[in-house]
């Protein structure tokens, strides 16, 4: 692959990209083929600032996914949390939550916050009409 072919590609790379996203240095690789030289690295460094994209190592980027999925557990956490209080408080007995499928990690959240909440009497799956394995069902007391 020619040299500007793939400056084209790391470029395009980087505008396929928003703000607060990461690229990394093995993604960078792949697509240029080689060890870019000292100029096409400072153009790579111009794309991530223009951008405002980081780029990391592969091995920062787990932790980054690692750390984003914690996040994400915790917000889930606390809104289900939130919902379930506002339907409690208000008298609603069976509260239907989607949660999709997924990589599962909002379903288990779901389920652990469901048994740790102590006025959910039982809860279950949706059936397929309700939404299957992406919903669950509670009743409350």
């Amino acid at each position: 692959m020619a040299t500007k072919d793939s400056m084209k590609n790391v470029e395009a790379l980087f505008k396929s990209k928003k703000k607060g996203d990461v690229v990394t240095l093995e993604n960078i690789a792949k697509e240029s083929n080689k060890q870019p030289t000292a100029a096409q690295a400072k153009k790579i460094n111009k794309f991530a600032t223009d951008v405002k994209v980081d780029i990391i190592s592969a091995s920062e980027f787990a932790k980054y996914l690692t750390a984003k999925e914690v996040k994400r557990r915790e917000e889930a956490r606390e809104e289900l949390m939130k919902f379930l209080d506002k339907a409690h408080l208000s008298g609603a007995k069976i509260v239907k939550i989607i949660h999709g499928i997924g990589n599962g990690v909002l379903k288990k959240v779901c389920e652990e916050v469901l048994e740790e909440t102590p006025y959910v009497v039982f809860y279950r799956e949706g059936t397929p009409k309700e939404g299957g394995a992406g919903v669950t069902i509670a009743q409350l007391e």
